[in-house]
């Protein structure tokens, strides 16, 4: 018997598992940065927009419904360019309801995606920087979370979750609801099953991009121990990234129409021997551009050049009735070899179909993978 009370007791408490330390880290990075006012002013902003975009679902919807009540207000303007437009489209709907609301879905969240969604990401990245291994770093907070109480694959999963889950939180979720909500406010519960490959493609999306978004902002992070170096390093990798890519792209743009001039001109057929020949120099300085190559990872899921291909080509005339106003075409027989000129076009194909998706993959691997040597160098167990 021991002579003297040393206080030890067994603990009576639940454990907790290993996915709950790596949870609290998550939530804690997501709770100090929601502390912030201009970062919930941020996130509302974001919501704000989804919103908005449900509104436009909702007149889409209409829109693709005959008799409904902007139909009806569009009847009043007979002959415009509108009226038009949405006697094609009711047209459509008509002849084939379930490839219409599928395709219009898809272009919606294509387009969505890429002007909208990627850019309240990388701006999300820049806002969660200091809230992540940065902050650990100036603060040496990194040494404690490096002692034998969790693991180095415990911290990077807690930091990973906090900026997976604050993208969630303006992509992923709100492209959920985008997509409930409409449908909820649509003419027809078959919208629901007719626009779940448009769901299917927007996750796919980002989840991919959030996640290599993830990676990259860690590795950011992880370099310096100043919160201001690692946003300024993130902008520069965006904006310069983006003037360089911009330009290539630019002078590729101007090669390509120099080269359809002179084709048409002078009857010669471009490189490669036809139409859907690829014009000008393939350069990877257009993977400069962040942005680009998230885009054409993003073609690879939503594949918008065969969506519009399949509109250009329906072969009603009444159908094409829109399109042949939108393209200011008088005479009926001009209609399909605009079209057929539209598609062929390389600057169309560039512009809707994944062309460079493969190179794009490989630089956002070597960036993934760079990323992970900053991180094994940085953050080291004790």
């Amino acid at each position: 018997m021991s002579l003297h009370n040393v206080g030890y007791k067994h603990w009576e408490g639940s454990h907790r598992s290993i996915w709950y330390r790596r949870w609290t880290i998550a939530t804690l990075g997501l709770r100090l940065f929601l502390a912030g006012k201009w970062n919930r002013y941020f996130v509302m902003v974001c919501w704000l927009v989804a919103f908005l975009a449900v509104g436009v679902l909702f007149l889409l919807g209409q829109l693709l419904e005959p008799g409904s009540f902007l139909n009806s207000i569009i009847e009043t303007l007979e002959g415009s360019t509108p009226f038009l437009f949405a006697k094609a489209l009711t047209t459509w709907l008509l002849d084939d309801a379930a490839n219409s609301v599928s395709t219009t879905y898809n272009l919606f969240f294509h387009y969505l995606t890429a002007w909208i969604m990627h850019l309240f990401a990388m701006v999300a990245v820049i806002m969660i920087l200091p809230h992540l291994i940065t902050q650990d770093l100036s603060s040496r907070a990194i040494i404690i979370y490096s002692s034998k109480a969790i693991s180095r694959l415990d911290y990077l999963l807690g930091k990973f979750g906090t900026i997976f889950g604050l993208l969630c939180m303006v992509w992923i979720l709100p492209v959920i609801v985008i997509w409930f909500m409409g449908n909820l406010l649509a003419p027809s519960w078959s919208y629901f099953w007719h626009s779940k490959i448009a769901l299917f493609n927007a996750l796919a999306t980002g989840v991919f991009g959030a996640t290599v978004l993830s990676l990259m902002g860690m590795g950011i992070s992880a370099i310096s121990n100043r919160p201001r170096s690692a946003v300024g390093l993130w902008i520069m990798i965006w904006f310069v990234g983006s003037m360089i890519g911009n330009a290539v792209l630019a002078v590729e743009d101007n090669r390509a129409r120099h080269r359809g001039h002179r084709a048409e001109v002078y009857h010669e057929t471009p490189p490669g021997g036809g139409p859907r020949a690829e014009t000008g120099t393939y350069s990877w300085l257009r993977h400069a551009r962040l942005l680009y190559n998230l885009e054409e990872v993003a073609k690879v899921f939503f594949r918008p050049g065969d969506d519009i291909e399949d509109f250009l080509r329906l072969d009603k005339f009444d159908q094409l009735i829109g399109l042949a106003s939108i393209l200011h075409i008088r005479r009926a027989g001009e209609i399909q070899d605009q079209i057929d000129t539209i598609i062929e076009d390389d600057r169309y194909r560039s512009m809707f179909y994944a062309r460079h998706a493969p190179g794009s993959v490989v630089v956002l691997g070597l960036l993934v993978g760079l990323s992970a040597l900053v991180l094994h160098h940085r953050v080291k167990p004790e």
